[in-house]
């Protein structure tokens, strides 16, 4: 997805300069740049020329700096929110897509981002549009798509009418720009559990902590009565349609969580703020649709193109 209107392939390109290895050696993102108007190279950007960099990663402050240095623009890269079957360090290789952003990343609420300005900025009431963003998340219920795929389709949800809690693992960038630990994922829990008195409670361990990757930030340990660790390898989508609330810090599951109908409640992530989750201890919500957040990906360039 790009909401820059990037050019496609055979019209007018621009220079990409780089200052991280990984869009060096790594073939799919050069390709995919490529393919959205920009060529990829090392040297100093001229004033008024473009900086890559991956997101808020640790390696951006350098490209950050050079564009601070040479009054280059930004350009921030991220993964897609259909990323791969497995996590890139569980074997899921580079992301299948990416999200480029010209002014800021999507989970980040110190600063605005692209898809931050569309959701406060268009009405997204155009009928062929909206039309196309429930058939795009339609699209994404029937074939059973998230972020990661390689869950199993027979794996059995638990017995519907519980509260999902979404853990993430530690060091998440999303989770550093929203400054938010491990004191942040207990207190949700325990607000979780006074707010759903007698109710079961499913904390989901993200793919990664469940492949011995990365840890999370919950565990059995913190688990009361009434609470099990979900880790086996269960579809979003069956978890979701199962669960009477969703409580999430950052997670991409919030939005989608968003997309199946929810309002999830959410403790740290500017951007599910603005498509209508609940307020949280650290976010501000506003009234939304799933439509109007299929609607807003779907303005920008090539979003769910493949999907609709």
């Amino acid at each position: 997805m790009t909401a820059g209107g990037a050019a496609p392939e055979g019209g007018e390109r621009r220079p990409l300069h780089v200052f991280n290895g990984g869009f060096l050696w790594q073939p799919r993102l050069r390709r995919i740049l490529h393919l959205a108007g920009y060529d990829v190279r090392l040297g100093r950007p001229p004033p008024g020329g473009l900086v890559g960099v991956w997101g808020l990663s640790p390696t951006a402050w350098r490209g950050e700096a050079v564009a601070a240095r040479t009054g280059a623009a930004l350009l921030r890269v991220e993964d897609a929110f259909l990323r791969s079957v497995r996590p890139g360090r569980g074997g899921g290789g580079p992301p299948i897509g990416l999200l480029i952003d010209r002014t800021g990343v999507h989970f980040d609420g110190r600063t605005p981002s692209d898809l931050e300005t569309l959701l406060r900025t268009h009405p997204l009431d155009e009928s062929p549009l909206l039309a196309r963003a429930r058939a795009g998340i339609a699209r994404l219920r029937r074939s059973d798509l998230s972020k990661y795929n390689a869950h199993d389709p027979e794996a059995p949800p638990p017995p519907p009418g519980y509260v999902l809690v979404v853990d993430q693992t530690q060091g998440d960038a999303s989770l550093r720009a929203c400054g938010a630990d491990r004191g942040t994922f207990l207190a949700m829990l325990a607000a979780a559990r006074a707010a759903h008195p007698g109710m079961r409670i499913v904390v989901k361990t993200h793919p990664e902590t469940a492949l011995g990757k990365r840890p999370g930030h919950l565990g059995n340990e913190d688990l009361g009565p009434g609470m099990m660790l979900m880790t086996a390898p269960v579809s979003p989508w069956r978890l979701l349609e199962g669960a009477a609330a969703v409580w999430t810090v950052s997670s991409q599951m919030g939005f989608e969580a968003i997309l199946a109908g929810h309002r999830p409640v959410v403790w740290g992530a500017a951007l599910l703020c603005r498509l209508g989750p609940d307020r949280g201890s650290h976010a501000g919500g506003a009234a939304g649709t799933a439509p109007d957040a299929g609607a807003a990906l779907c303005r920008g360039d090539a979003a769910l193109s493949a999907l609709v």
